[in-house]
Order: C-alpha cells, then sequence, then structure tokens
C-alpha cells in the first residue's frame, strides 16, 4: 500500500494542465455546433497514465482521484479563458460529476445519446493513454434532423425513437462504427493521447472506436470526464 501511494504521489506531484496547449474550436454539422479540441491537455500524463493502467488498489485510486480533480477544478477556467477569452464567459466544473475511468469496457449495445437536455452544461472528455484508439463520433437523428436535443424537444424525440426502435428495429451493435437507419454521423474526433474535447451535453454521441478492435482496447482506455456549466460567448472572432 505504501508502495503504491509513494507512485501516486510522485505522478500527482507536479501534475498541472498545459498553459501551452494547443485549442482549436469546430463547426460540426448542420447546426454549426461548437466543439473545443484541446491537444496536450496536461503537461504530464505518462506516470498517471501507467498506474491507472497497470492496475492500483481503490484507496490508492480514490487518492489519485481526489487529487487530479483538485488540480482541474483550480486550473480549468484560467486555461481557457487565457486561449478562450473571446469565447468563455464563465465555467464552473460540476462537483458530482468528475471522473477517471482506468479499464472501462465498451457497451456493445450503445446507441448515439445526449449527456443531457441543458443547453449551458458542456461534457468534457479527456483521452490519457497513449494505447487509446478510440475517440468521438457525432451524430444526426435522420427522422427529426436533431443534432442536439432541447429540454423542449426531448419528450417528443424520446417517443420518436422509441416507436422507431420497436417499428424498424435496433441497428446491429457496432459501436456506432457507421451511418445506420436512425442516425447519420456529422463528425469523428479520434482519441489522440493528452486530448481533451468539450462539447454540448445535449449534442448526440457515441464512443469511437476501430471495428475489431473492441474488447482488446477495452483493458488500454484511460479517460477523464466531466461536466461543465460552461458559458460560451457568440463572438469567437479572436481566439488565440
Amino acid at each position: 500500500m505504501s508502495a503504491e501511494l509513494d507512485q501516486v504521489s510522485q505522478a500527482t506531484d507536479k501534475l498541472q494542465l498545459n498553459r501551452d496547449c494547443s485549442v482549436c474550436v469546430s463547426y460540426i454539422g448542420k447546426q454549426s455546433t461548437p466543439i473545443l479540441v484541446i491537444d496536450q491537455f496536461w503537461q504530464t500524463t505518462d506516470l498517471l497514465s501507467e498506474l491507472v493502467t497497470q492496475g492500483i488498489g481503490a484507496q490508492c485510486f480514490d487518492t489519485l482521484h481526489a487529487k487530479v480533480s483538485e488540480v482541474f477544478k483550480a486550473e480549468l477556467t484560467l486555461l481557457l479563458q487565457q486561449h478562450l477569452n473571446s469565447l468563455v464567459a464563465d465555467v464552473c466544473v460540476l462537483p458530482d460529476e468528475f471522473k477517471l475511468l482506468g479499464g472501462s469496457a465498451i457497451d456493445e449495445s450503445q446507441l448515439p445519446d445526449i449527456k443531457n437536455e441543458l443547453s449551458n452544461h458542456h461534457v468534457l472528455v479527456c483521452f490519457m493513454s497513449q494505447a487509446q484508439q478510440d475517440g468521438v463520433r457525432f451524430y444526426r437523428h435522420r427522422k427529426t434532423g436533431y443534432e442536439t436535443v432541447a429540454k423542449q424537444d426531448l419528450a417528443s424525440y424520446r417517443q420518436t425513437l422509441q416507436a422507431q426502435i420497436i417499428n424498424e428495429g435496433i441497428p446491429v451493435a457496432e459501436y456506432a462504427h457507421a451511418d445506420n437507419n436512425l442516425f447519420e454521423r456529422t463528425h469523428t474526433l479520434p482519441a489522440w493521447y493528452n486530448r481533451s474535447v468539450i462539447f454540448p451535453a445535449n449534442l448526440l454521441h457515441a464512443i469511437e472506436c476501430p471495428q475489431g478492435a473492441e474488447r482488446a482496447l477495452s483493458g488500454e482506455r484511460f479517460t477523464m470526464s466531466a461536466m461543465l456549466k460552461l458559458m460560451l460567448r457568440t463572438d469567437a472572432s479572436n481566439i488565440e
């Protein structure tokens, strides 16, 4: 236990977000929904990645989780405002929505979905394993045309989707590799090491995973995720 705690301490001793990261804003789909792509998000994650992928005890993982969460919450707003001060008005990391996931399996039956319907909530996902080969794909629901699902549209969207599944059947489980009778892809973002992506919580999305690699990848995945209350300005003309 003490050796593992020492490893956790070494991995987090100088942990900080990278002020010199690369930030790009992409506008995707017919709705031109903005997503933020941040490469080289942490200054270094090598020791962190090794710890999680090799496996550590529950108590040490809790310690690691708490430390990473502390640094992330303390530094994220400053980092985003430094690079995107013309776009980001305010940032709040929701306290119960921060997660580190190591070696997590991928749901074979996954369909594109939203995290919630709140327009000012955004999802942050950071890919923290050098062996990771998945990513995120974004979608349009063919029948309704929705790419984002607003609060007032959520009930009718769920009813429409459920009726389609009953009448047409659910697509074959392929981790949303391709377009199907229900959804059309609008954008694919690969999981580069130490890359973060921020996108609206009501944007239809699914995990991207190369065909034939699903089970091999499940033990190599290491992701950090958080829910942000992110207020964006509409004028993004002066992004650094």
